[in-house]
């Protein structure tokens, strides 16, 4: 660089260093002896003066000082490369695995349905089945057979149907039932009356089996749908995932060790978009440092701020993620009011920030108040946050918690659900509302209020819920709100417009509600407020 200028110099070295880079998976003499030999060619071909000579002893003095290095000094990169594309092969192969599993599922799924509908024709679908068949067999031998259901054919069909539904209705039904001419003329009377009882109680039998069946069935393809849902989003979750990088993951297995936690073997650092860093790590004894001294570590260790750690615990294992400080965070603050003092509040709410800067929070509402609907709102509730931090993706897991509801009890069962999941790097916003109450938007000067047009989950075999995105900005508010909080809209906006502090004003909102509710129309409240923060 100093002996001549950069376009001459990178026509020389850039393709000197190419063909020495071909050389490069063998010994440290046959890369150097290709790098010297073409930049030296290269040169020649501008022509030898003094600044020429001055750039080949250049060339041969940095293959020298390179031959003179250590082989594990240089040999060391390309060890990394080779283990960084074995881990990522190995991962696109898992990736692919899991998908290929989730196909399989879906094909179980399928033919579950396809079999259905060739092995559920035995019994006719419609009371009619009951009297053709009754009469199908009676009626064949009999001489009046072609006047009942050729001349009088629709005559007959009215008095058949007239008793089959008297006996399917539990009414008394004897040969007196048959009126004229019908009645004059047959003379099997008694024992069609006989045959239809016997096929309606067959009918009514199967009816019921084939309605419990056709429930186990919706349920049984909603549980394979949304186990098809996991695996494929696993999957994408695995191949989309940032650039593995061993030496992180060796310095960060370092940092837990020295902070106490030695069986934390399996830790993956990643690098995703714009710099950001996640942390990883699984436990089976658990992480006994505390998040503070965590997050200190790491951000010396990786020279990089981090956000406190968040640890979650499935069974007997612990996971530790870790992730590099974002833009925003998420200051929540809730009030809670029971229907009847002293008793248990029927709403239940949790929140917790994923590997990926994104926090959520979760309110559910059971059926009715006080402990039954609490029961119902908290398995909701926490199973969902469960499953959310165990990486299964969030319409998965409604399916997932919906299914559970329908299948947990005999007794009815179901709650409502709503998930405000916020992306604190971008302020981007994804609302989930299955029969959820109002919730409230404060985005710079302007108020909106989302309502729902879906269904508490629980209530059908396929759960039925809205999805809403939007992006907010900081100072911007959101408040959330349980059914038993009937809010009077521009007294509400005129309060958040005051950018008030977020406990005070869950306070004033559940009370404020709670009072005008009165004892005719009272609930239990809760009321979730939130404000993204810079």
């Amino acid at each position: 660089v100093a002996t001549t200028d950069y376009a001459f110099l990178a026509a020389v070295v850039a393709p000197a260093a190419a063909v020495g880079g071909m050389f490069s998976g063998g010994r440290k003499l046959s890369a150097a002896g290709a790098f010297v030999l073409t930049a030296t060619l290269g040169t020649a071909l501008f022509g030898m003066d003094n600044s020429k000579l001055a750039v080949v002893a250049c060339i041969f003095m940095s293959s020298a000082v390179f031959m003179l290095l250590p082989v594990k000094l240089t040999a060391e990169q390309g060890d990394i490369a080779r283990v960084k594309a074995g881990e990522n092969s190995v991962r696109k192969l898992f990736s692919k695995r899991l998908k290929f599993a989730g196909g399989a599922i879906a094909e179980v799924r399928r033919t579950v349905g396809i079999t259905a509908e060739k092995l559920d024709n035995n019994i006719g679908s419609d009371i009619s089945w009951v009297y053709n068949t009754a009469c199908d067999e009676i009626c064949r031998k009999c001489r009046y057979n072609m006047q009942c259901w050729g001349k009088e054919y629709g005559d007959s069909i009215k008095q058949f149907a007239k008793i089959t539904n008297m006996v399917k209705s539990g009414e008394s039904a004897d040969p007196d039932a048959f009126s004229e001419p019908l009645s004059e003329r047959c003379p099997k009377k008694q024992e069609l009356i006989d045959k239809i009882r016997r096929l309606c109680d067959v009918y009514v039998a199967s009816s019921t089996e084939k309605r419990r069946i056709a429930r186990m069935r919706n349920i049984l393809t909603a549980q394979l749908s949304a186990t098809e849902q996991i695996l494929s989003q696993l999957s994408d979750e695995i191949e989309n995932s940032g650039e593995i990088e061993p030496q992180y993951n060796k310095t960060a297995c370092n940092v837990l060790s020295k902070l106490g936690c030695e069986d934390a073997d399996a830790v993956n650092v990643e690098l995703g978009e714009q710099g950001r860093m996640f942390v990883e790590a699984y436990s089976d004894t658990g992480f006994f440092a505390s998040k503070q001294d965590i997050c200190e570590a790491m951000t010396l260790a990786f020279r990089r701020r981090f956000d406190l750690p968040t640890l979650s615990r499935v069974g007997g294992a612990c996971k530790l993620s870790l992730f590099s400080g974002t833009t925003y965070t998420l200051d929540v603050e809730i009030c809670q009011i029971s229907k009847t003092e002293g008793t248990a509040c029927g709403d239940y709410y949790e929140s917790f920030i994923d590997k990926n800067g994104t926090a959520y929070v979760v309110l559910s509402d059971g059926m009715g108040s006080g402990g039954r609907a609490r029961v119902d709102s908290s398995f909701a509730c926490a199973m969902l946050i469960r499953l959310l931090q165990a990486g299964v993706g969030v319409e998965a897991a409604i399916s997932v918690i919906n299914t559970s509801l329908v299948c947990k009890s005999s007794d009815e069962s179901f709650a409502t659900l709503e998930i405000c999941a916020v992306d604190l790097y971008s302020g981007k916003i994804d609302l989930y509302k299955a029969g959820s109450a109002n919730t409230y938007i404060k985005c710079g000067n302007r108020f909106v209020t989302i309502g729902c047009k879906g269904l508490p989950i629980g209530v059908k075999d396929e759960p039925v819920y809205d999805r809403r995105t939007f992006t907010i900005g900081s100072r911007d508010m959101i408040v959330m709100t349980s059914d038993g909080a009937e809010l009077n809209e521009k007294w509400l906006y005129r309060e958040m417009d005051k950018q008030p502090d977020l406990k005070e004003f869950s306070k004033e909102v559940a009370n404020t509600a709670r009072f005008y509710a009165g004892d005719e129309k009272s609930d239990d409240i809760s009321v979730i407020a939130m404000r993204l923060s810079r």
